[in-house]
């Protein structure tokens, strides 16, 4: 007799060991009284002692490994060999893995653990001493199915679907489908993608036809955005909120009128130099207040503030500035101060240009700590509190096709699939069924996600989170599967349209999409040369778009600090619109390459198409002398031909001749004296014998050379 007491199951038995009970009833692994009787009676048959010899098991194609802490031992269908060394546990007739002895590395799969001494199914973790003559009565297990559970540390997901047993104990013994295993693509024919079919021919739509000097200038593309219709409203709306204002008792804001206390109208010029200013304020960056653009100090004599209106007219423009109509906001809407401005402002974006087929949406933050409900705080971004923004940009260029701000989550707005799932539909609803293929990250993705937008005509690319609900249960447990394995490797799963993929570089990346194939791969360098899914390069490349445009709007932003909320949206809206107009201003510049016009230097970029703006709207030239500080209040009348600045004069007030006082010691008061306001009023005498009018006016009397 061996050294181990074995013990005959069923046919059945070990079936439901194996696949879980069809019937879906919880599988017990304890021992109840009859089969503690029976196993007594086995031990009195068989004793401490028993035979090598092969035991037969049934017909079942179940395979059972023992590992004592020197052999290892399987039994198959019918037969239990030793060997020395690695053998195979033959799991069913397509699936074989190795079972290596303690001495050698553990690498058992992600669903399998071995230790000393001790006896495993493959497909569920049945715990038999190897070297005791009793089997432990096993803890009961909660009822799980084969699709619940993949790897160590794997969470159960709800809503396991059954007759796909086989196929999960494949992958629990480590078997997954990487590079060299074909895939089919999406075989179903109700996911045949649309081809890329937009509703109109991607770039740039001015509305009108291209003529002569029509867009020519960085002027020209700007006012596509900032209408002539636009600034009209921020000019009534100006007013109106300044007549509000200025009308109230004790207010603050009187000191931006008037001398006699009235408003002064602006105009739609004023409001254009106004934006003018302060794109002019993005490129040319004083730190601090504003009021350094105006101060007359000596390194600051170079600033070209001044030409576009003076410091005191910026305040007040500032202070009462107003973009919607403030008799009539709609009540209980966050966004009330700017509703319609960005409304207008999307409506001229998506209008003037169709995007190519790769876009892209993710967040982004205007910077703003004022105390309002929309403030939000993003721990991983470089501006972490401010305005979130949700965006649709182009990947081939970074234009901002349209946008929507996040002014929190209020009941009964999301939907059951969640609020990343109801950003994309909403900004995706305008161009479905026209083959567009979206890139996002993992805030956004799901399973679900992808799917709809399949089934309306868009393709979909994004990294995803194992703790999704819907993510596939055999990827779970990412981080146990990488370990021991190379960079590089990668496992794949698909559930058509949805292709589901795990690559490991410096850690384990999962992502989805509905038209990659898993088969496609690129070779790219980190310390080695390794594989890697063509899907990853293709994320790399087109997700960037909204961070490319960031990078271009933190460069030469306009945003100023305000405690207003809203007028950081408007700050933005001019930063897009004017790196909008430059993207479109290059692309006018690829269609008519032979308009000299059009022709700018191989260097032109954002800063120079925001100088030449700056100076289209102020009208300034080139190159010139900077503007030189007057003082209007002190400004001297032009100087007749029979003016003269000194001249004396009689008074009826009689005092002391600053002459005479200063020079003798004398009090000697007098009635005349010098009217030039340089000279204070001295009286002094103007007589034949004496003249003190003419010494006062010396420089050896002053002491001066």
């Amino acid at each position: 007799m061996a050294n181990r007491a074995r013990r005959t199951y069923r046919e059945e038995d070990l079936w439901k060991l194996t696949y879980g009970d069809d019937s879906g009833s919880e599988l017990d692994s304890g021992s109840s009284a009859d089969e503690e009787a029976e196993l007594e009676h086995e031990l009195q048959i068989f004793g401490d002692e028993s035979s090598d010899e092969d035991i037969s098991i049934g017909d079942s194609s179940v395979a059972l490994v023992g590992i004592t802490d020197n052999v290892t031992f399987t039994t198959s269908a019918t037969t239990a060999t030793a060997t020395p060394g690695p053998v195979v546990a033959t799991v069913s007739p397509l699936v074989s893995v190795p079972v290596v002895t303690p001495a050698q590395q553990r690498d058992a799969g992600p669903s399998s653990s071995f230790s000393d001494g001790s006896l495993y199914s493959t497909h569920q973790r049945t715990h038999v001493p190897a070297k005791r003559a009793r089997v432990e009565p096993h803890q009961k297990t909660p009822k799980t199915t084969s699709q619940e559970s993949c790897g160590k540390g794997g969470k159960n997901i709800k809503g396991g679907k059954r007759g796909k047993e086989p196929a999960a104990t494949a992958a629990a013994v480590g078997s997954y489908l990487s590079y060299d295993d074909p895939d089919v693509g999406n075989p179903l024919p109700a996911f045949t993608p649309l081809p890329f079919t937009p509703s109109r021919e991607p770039g740039f739509h001015p509305e009108v036809p291209h003529l002569r000097n029509r867009f020519v200038s960085p002027l020209d593309f700007f006012q596509l955005y900032f209408m002539p219709g636009l600034v009209d409203e921020i000019v009534e709306h100006t007013n109106t909120y300044a007549y509000i204002e200025v009308a109230k008792e004790d207010s603050s804001k009187l000191c931006y009128t008037e001398a006699d206390g009235s408003w002064r109208d602006t105009s739609p010029n004023e409001i254009l130099r106004l934006i003018g200013l302060l794109i002019y304020f993005g490129f040319v960056n004083v730190k601090g207040s504003a009021d350094w653009y105006w101060s007359t100090q000596t390194l600051f004599h170079g600033l070209w503030a001044r030409s576009f209106m003076s410091r005191l007219r910026f305040r007040a423009l500032m202070a009462l500035l107003h973009v919607v109509d403030p008799l009539n906001e709609p009540a209980g809407n966050k966004l009330r101060k700017v509703l319609g401005f960005i409304d207008f402002l999307k409506g001229r974006f998506k209008a003037l240009y169709q995007p190519r087929q790769h876009v892209a949406i993710d967040e982004r933050m205007v910077k703003s700590r004022h105390r309002s409900s929309i403030r939000q705080y993003i721990r991983d971004k470089p501006i972490k509190w401010g305005i979130k923004y949700w965006v649709l940009a182009d990947s081939s260029n970074g234009y901002v096709v349209d946008f929507n701000i996040y002014s929190g989550r209020t009941q009964g707005d999301l939907s059951e699939y969640g609020l990343g799932y109801d950003v994309v539909r909403k900004l995706m609803q305008d161009y479905e069924g026209q083959g567009y293929h979206l890139f996002c990250d993992n805030f956004y993705s799901s399973i679900t996600l992808a799917r709809h937008l399949y089934e309306g005509g868009i393709l979909y690319t994004g990294t995803i989170l194992e703790t999704r609900r819907d993510f596939p249960a055999s990827l779970k447990g990412g981080k146990e599967w990488a370990k021991k394995k190379p960079r590089g490797a990668m496992r794949w799963e698909r559930d058509p349209p949805v292709l589901a993929l795990q690559w490991i570089d410096n850690k384990v990346v999962s992502m989805i999409s509905t038209s990659a194939n898993a088969n496609d791969k690129v070779q790219v360098t980190r310390k080695t040369i390794v594989d890697q899914p063509q899907v990853f390069r293709d994320y790399n490349r087109f997700m960037n778009a909204v961070d490319r445009s960031n990078q271009i709007l933190a460069t030469h932003s306009v945003h100023r600090k305000s405690m207003r909320w809203w007028k950081a949206v408007f700050f933005d809206g001019i930063d897009t619109a004017v790196v909008n107009s430059y993207i479109l201003f290059m692309e006018y510049r690829r269609k008519f390459p032979g308009d000299k016009r059009l022709q700018r230097p191989a260097t032109y970029d954002l800063r120079d198409f925001m100088v030449e703006l700056v100076r289209n709207i102020a009208d300034l030239p080139k190159f010139g002398s900077p503007p030189l500080y007057i003082n209007l209040g002190r400004q001297k009348a032009p100087r007749g031909e029979f003016e003269v600045e000194h001249c004396p004069i009689y008074v009826d007030e009689k005092r002391d001749c600053v002459v005479c006082r200063k020079r003798d010691g004398v009090r000697r008061q007098v009635y005349s004296m010098c009217s030039a306001p340089q000279c204070q009023g001295k009286h002094m005498h103007i007589t034949k014998e004496k003249n003190c009018f003419q010494v006062f006016h010396t420089r050896e009397f002053h002491g001066t050379q």
